[in-house]
């Protein structure tokens, strides 16, 4: 790993580091070609139930840090090219990492009780099967949904001024 880098005029940019991008399974050491990943786009979330939520609940989504894939280091071209596609119209390019993306993105659904629509249920199916995941790649242990929903709650007030 790379420690990170700052602009030299002490400001809290980043210039450079180490981001492994698991999208295209390269490495970057330059910020200007990573950009931070909202693993189930924003406005995903919006239409799926987060309509329905508090500011400070759309803020603190926006914001989560509490796991390692619901904010992503990726490739910016890549980021782009996802934009907020579901994976009916989205999977990354390095498809060693095809079922960890179909695990993150139920998981994120089921931390954040957001609406898994039909038509992404059956893709998701579909493209576990096309990818031979196994049920244990997809699985998400109840005692990892309890800490990330603990998380949400002890941290819900994030966003208030």
């Amino acid at each position: 790993a790379q420690p990170v880098k700052f602009n030299s005029n002490n400001s809290c940019k980043v210039i450079e580091g180490e981001w492994a991008d698991p999208y295209t399974g390269r490495n970057f050491t330059s910020a200007a070609d990573i950009q931070i990943d909202h693993f189930v786009p924003l406005k995903n979330a919006y239409i799926t139930g987060a309509s329905r939520w508090s500011a400070n609940l759309r803020c603190l989504y926006a914001n989560y840090i509490h796991n390692d894939f619901h904010l992503l280091s990726v490739n910016g071209i890549e980021n782009q090219r996802k934009s907020d596609r579901t994976p009916e119209g989205y999977m990354p390019p390095d498809r060693s990492f095809s079922c960890q993306y179909l695990k993150n993105w139920l998981e994120v659904k089921l931390i954040w009780k957001l609406v898994l629509t039909s038509s992404e249920a059956e893709t998701v199916e579909k493209l576990a099967r096309e990818n031979h995941c196994t049920a244990g790649e997809i699985r998400t242990s109840l005692h990892e949904l309890m800490e990330q929903r603990r998380q949400i709650f002890e941290n819900k007030d994030f966003c208030t001024p």
